[in-house]
């Protein structure tokens, strides 16, 4: 690890902008000689075009394939040459291109990575090839019972909200899109108001600050235009219950809420700390109960994905078909425990402990360093909260557990993936209404109530 325990959270982090206001955290260090530099963009799912949706992924993902100067293969073969690696990633609430290279060669992996940020080639046959590549990725997908699962399950729970629409897009509109709407979107969105500049590793921050400013700070800042509403709660949820029929060996139950954004940090850790107890582990509520007292689950988990909107708290679990209804009952039965049985204090603090030994963790490298830092300064919370997470952690009491559990733990939205059951003719079993048929007991869609 670079630091030792706790350590590495309190290194201090200086704060720089450049000549052209682009902002900088540098976190020198010298355990290895490593430089980790992450550029965020403070663009998100919120800004993409409606009609285009997955179009800022293609984008992030064509940015590695050639630039102005230098083609693909160019470009491969420059970063290889330096032990240099780049990525570019889309996720719901940014986009990140991230270098990892020795402290030697700084100079001309800087440059290059200067380059893929502002002067991307989008040559029309390399985003034919990234967009084929998308759209292998969303079959294979689709061959996975949980991503496909979660998937719709993220639709039900979202609706029409951004975070309801796939990242990556879907299989009808990705082959529309092209490199003339690739280009538009970068000239948009890509200028140096939207980027945070993050770096952890071995440097001397003023000569960083140099080549920053000669590599980075030449770019102009020009008024930056949204294309939509900047990021939104969830205005209307509406409790949906769908079971979806495929050829798998297992059912597949999610069931879920929504949860609080990043602005509403205390029910966030607290739920936080309601999913470790619930899901974290075979100590974990839902593997004991469910796994081996009821022997009703396959796998069985309980996770809180941290957004900067509406977050979502969610159980999984794979049983038998004959299992569905009483597993999914289950779940819904150790959440809503939590709101009115107080959690006794040594099964608070093992789940308090599993998450701060997973936040050390996962501090390892210069690069989730440079991560953390940059999420929490992104979403506003200040780069200084992957320090105080462990503190917040142990703050949470089961009273303020019980509290967050009572405020967001309501009608849940279920989505069930079941084996196809065809019956002799080969045709799938279908309801009266000409739908695949739902577990027992479990209602339509539309027969659910709305709260707002």
């Amino acid at each position: 690890m670079s630091g030792n325990g706790t350590d590495v959270l309190n290194l201090p982090v200086e704060r720089v902008k450049l000549s052209n206001g682009i902002r900088c955290l540098l976190r020198p260090q010298t355990q290895n000689e490593i430089v980790a530099i992450q550029v965020f963009l403070d663009i998100s799912v919120f800004d993409e075009p409606d009609r285009h949706p997955g179009l800022a992924n293609l984008v992030q993902r064509s940015l590695r394939r050639g630039t102005a100067k230098h083609s693909a293969a160019e470009l491969a073969l420059a970063l290889e040459s330096s032990g240099a690696s780049l990525q570019s990633v889309m996720a719901e609430d940014y986009a990140l291109v991230s270098l990892q290279a020795t402290k030697d060669d700084l100079d001309k992996t800087v440059a290059l990575l200067a380059e893929v940020l502002w002067e991307p080639a989008f040559a029309p046959e390399e985003v034919a090839k990234e967009r084929d590549q998308i759209l292998a990725e969303i079959r294979l997908s689709d061959d996975d019972p949980f991503s496909f699962t979660y998937r719709h399950f993220r639709r039900a729970i979202y609706g029409n909200h951004p975070y309801g629409r796939p990242v990556e897009g879907t299989a009808d509109i990705v082959p529309l899109l092209n490199t003339g709407l690739c280009r538009q979107w970068h000239r948009r969105v890509f200028t140096p108001q939207t980027a945070l500049v993050v770096a952890v590793g071995h440097f001397e921050p003023k000569e960083l600050v140099k080549l920053f400013n000669r590599h980075f700070g030449k770019r102009s800042a020009p008024e930056v235009e949204r294309i939509g509403e900047r990021i939104r709660p969830l205005s209307t949820y509406r409790p949906r219950r769908t079971a979806i029929s495929r050829h798998v060996e297992q059912t597949l139950c999610l069931v879920g809420w929504p949860g609080p954004s990043v602005g509403n940090l205390g029910d966030l850790v607290a739920l936080k700390v309601a999913s470790a107890v619930l899901g974290a582990g075979m100590s974990s509520r839902l593997f004991r109960h469910l796994r081996d007292q009821q022997g009703l689950a396959y796998s069985v988990g309980c996770s809180l994905p941290l957004r900067r909107s509406t977050s979502h708290l969610f159980g999984h679990i794979g049983t038998r078909p004959d299992q569905a209804t009483h597993a999914t009952r289950s779940i819904v039965k150790e959440v809503q425990s939590l709101a009115r049985d107080p959690i006794p204090e040594d099964e608070l603090d093992r789940a308090k402990t599993y998450l701060k030994g997973a936040h050390l963790i996962d501090h390892q490298t210069n690069g989730r360093q440079a991560f953390h830092l940059g999420w929490g300064e992104l979403t506003g919370l200040g780069h200084n909260f992957d320090a105080k997470w462990p503190a917040l952690i142990d703050a949470v009491t089961a009273e303020a557990v019980a509290r967050a559990v009572r405020r967001y733990v309501t009608t849940p939205t279920i989505v069930t993936l079941r084996p196809d059951i065809r019956p002799p003719g080969g045709s799938p079993r279908r309801d009266d209404d000409g739908r695949p048929p739902l577990p027992e007991g479990l209602p339509r869609d539309e027969d659910e109530p709305t709260r707002d």
